[in-house]
């Protein structure tokens, strides 16, 4: 999904959504924050949004990580 999401593949069905908040988020995510945008900067090749947290809901589980191009999970 990430590598959807990185414009590395276009597999239209790799990302399926859901609402939280009235807002779309990643269905089976383990975390997911609905945020009013407050500001946003450029930097570099990134545009930084800075958001005012509304609600936020938490899953218990062992989170996948990326780090030095590999995929992992925290053990």
């Amino acid at each position: 999904m990430s590598k959807q999401f990185a414009g590395q593949i276009h597999d239209e069905k790799a990302a399926q959504f859901t609402e939280f908040a009235g807002l779309p988020v990643i269905d089976k995510a383990l975390a997911s924050i609905a945020c009013d945008v407050h500001d946003t900067t450029v930097q570099g090749d990134h545009t930084l949004y800075i958001g005012k947290v509304r609600d936020i809901v938490v899953t218990d589980a062992e989170p996948l990580t990326f780090y030095s191009g590999k995929y992992g999970m925290i053990s």
